[in-house]
């Protein structure tokens, strides 16, 4: 339980622990459960819902032209974004 805690970055304490690891405990003695379930013949399911393909053909397509792009610049030149510099020259 400590290394779970660990790499979770939880600070638990004893009764705390206790509790959570009687909850896995509880968790994984039900699991077996499932065991005696027949599945037969049944697909696995990959979504919850029947759905179809709701994503947009991928086609490339300009919506905006540069001037449009860059009128929300705060400054422009040669046509691009002007930005800090944000490496020292050395």
């Amino acid at each position: 339980m400590d290394n779970i805690a660990a790499l979770n970055k939880l600070k638990l304490t004893d009764v705390e622990k206790t509790s959570v690891q009687a909850g896995f405990y509880g968790f994984y003695n039900n699991a077996g459960i499932f065991d005696g379930i027949n599945t037969d013949g049944i697909q696995p399911m990959v979504y919850c819902n029947d759905i179809v393909n709701v994503f947009r053909e991928d086609k490339a397509e300009q919506r905006f032209t540069r001037e449009q792009i860059l009128e929300g610049a705060p400054e422009v030149e040669n046509g691009c974004y002007v930005v800090p510099k944000v490496v020292a020259d050395e």
